[in-house]
């Protein structure tokens, strides 16, 4: 793991790679190399993007085929994909539920693989899944019982965050817009942060938890918060940090955030996305 950063853009459909020191920008991978590998079409990735601690490789969430990729990184397979989990293996888990893995993926030290599902049509599929690396096993680690147990809500849809440190940690949005933290072995989840306790660090009415999720080295966690204020439409951006334990505080502001963009304008800039943090080892 040298440092280089691995990305996906929209519009051309290709993953492109940064490399570290200096930056330098080339195509790691195109969609049709994508698909000529895979015979999957149109390959769209939203947040699903991580790097295996135990093979080094990149693993990847396609949304519009429900498929998890493995993308090779270095040696004679570089750039090479292959599925190792197609769409048919999430829907015999959850059947009748849409397949939408817009949430984010992230692995253990084992390279077993956390999938978060959204369920637009609400028929029990807002689920976390695990990928069990050394059989290959896929299975539902989360039900969606379990996830409302948690929030205390009937509406969560995990399309934003997840992070892995010694247990899961996910993003809800909707109606709870809450941190929760997952048991990676019994599924059970525990609410860490509601959205009171984000609203208390920014000042915000409602909280929009669409900017993404990050852990740091002694289990700090970031989030990406979109919220208002006042109810009248106007985005606030603010990254709040909570601790292991709940507790939260804000770590940056709205103000300190349009300073940088050199942006005073309500509603910019916006917190639409994914975060990381760099030289951090879960291992």
């Amino acid at each position: 793991l040298d440092g280089t950063v691995f990305f996906y853009e929209q519009n051309s459909q290709n993953i492109f790679m940064a490399t570290n020191p200096g930056g330098v920008l080339s195509v790691f991978v195109t969609e049709a190399d994508i698909e000529a590998a895979t015979g999957l079409t149109s390959p769209r990735i939203q947040n699903g993007m991580a790097i295996s601690p135990v093979d080094g490789n990149l693993y990847v969430a396609d949304d519009n085929n429900g498929s998890i990729l493995r993308i090779n990184v270095g040696g004679p397979l570089n750039g090479h994909a292959t599925q190792i989990i197609t769409e048919a293996e999430f829907e015999a888990l959850v059947p009748g539920a849409e397949i939408s893995l817009e949430g984010g993926i992230d692995l253990d030290c084992l390279g077993n693989i956390y999938i978060t599902n959204s369920d637009n049509n609400d028929t029990g599929g807002d689920v976390i899944f695990k990928y069990t690396a050394a059989t290959g096993v896929l299975s539902l680690l989360s039900t969606e019982a379990q996830i409302q147990t948690a929030t205390g809500s009937p509406e969560n849809n995990l399309d934003v965050g997840v992070v892995f440190f010694d247990d899961l940690f996910v993003l809800v949005d909707n109606d709870c817009n809450c941190l929760i933290k997952v048991d990676p072995v019994s599924g059970d989840a525990v609410l860490l942060a509601s959205e009171a306790d984000i609203n208390s660090a920014t000042g915000n009415d409602e909280a929009d938890l669409e900017g993404g999720l990050a852990i740091d080295q002694i289990q700090n966690l970031y989030i990406g918060d979109d919220g208002e204020i006042g109810g009248n439409g106007e985005d606030r951006p603010n990254i709040v940090q909570a601790t292991q334990f709940g507790q939260t505080s804000l770590f940056a502001s709205t103000t300190e955030i349009r300073n940088f963009y050199n942006v005073i304008e309500p509603g910019s800039p916006r917190l639409l996305g994914s975060m990381a943090i760099e030289g951090v080892n879960v291992c």
